[in-house]
């Protein structure tokens, strides 16, 4: 593993793991190993009750207690991905630069609303990023994973963003990733190629 996290920059989970005493111990352990390395911890709050609802061990705790620990998990975010609902929903608020605040580690904070614009609190700058929409929307299956995925991969590619037209061209990649997945059906198949999305994004300015 050590070996491993020596090529690594970034270490993307979300908090499904914690439903689970196994999983959570597993991220956790992996967590700290990743921190030695300085490997860049990208978490996706993806919020799903249904997991813990039906977890012999988190179906006993309570929806606040459930709510705790994730905020717990998040502090050792060094970028944080969220749904406005989630934002609500765990930190009462949709600022990203409060909920940065909120937490130890003081994370990069996105935050997606479906079409809505993008808010977010990276490299100590705040924004709010446009995102495309269409009218041949058919499934928003893996729409968020698409976006994150996107972003992740932006950063690798050109770097971490150090101004605002640089996280703007992040937000803006991530975004039409996250929209052609809507344009079928399914998660998986969806998923665009950098050649695609270089051509819608070349349509948006043409």
């Amino acid at each position: 593993m050590e070996e491993s996290l020596l090529e690594t920059k970034y270490l993307v989970t979300g908090t499904i793991l914690l439903s689970s005493p196994i999983s959570a111990e597993t991220i956790f352990f992996i967590l700290e190993k990743a921190k030695k390395f300085e490997v860049k911890i990208v978490i996706d709050l993806n919020w799903r009750e249904v997991f813990w609802d039906h977890s012999s061990f988190s179906s006993e705790i309570c929806r606040a207690a459930r709510v705790n620990l994730i905020k717990k998990f998040l502090n050792h975010a060094n970028v944080l991905k969220l749904a406005k609902e989630e934002a609500i929903l765990f930190f009462e608020d949709e600022n990203p630069l409060l909920i940065s605040q909120q937490l130890s580690n003081r994370p990069d904070v996105i935050i997606t609303d479906g079409k809505n614009p993008v808010s977010w609190y990276i490299n100590g700058l705040q924004g709010i990023t446009e995102t495309p929409s269409s009218q041949k929307i058919v499934d928003t299956t893996g729409a968020g994973d698409a976006f994150l995925a996107g972003l992740i991969s932006k950063l690798i590619s050109s770097g971490y963003p150090s101004n605002e037209l640089e996280i703007e061209d992040c937000i803006k990649f991530a975004g039409v990733c996250g929209l052609l997945t809507c344009l079928g059906e399914g998660a998986i198949e969806q998923q665009p190629y950098y050649e695609k999305v270089n051509k819608f994004l070349g349509s948006l300015i043409s």
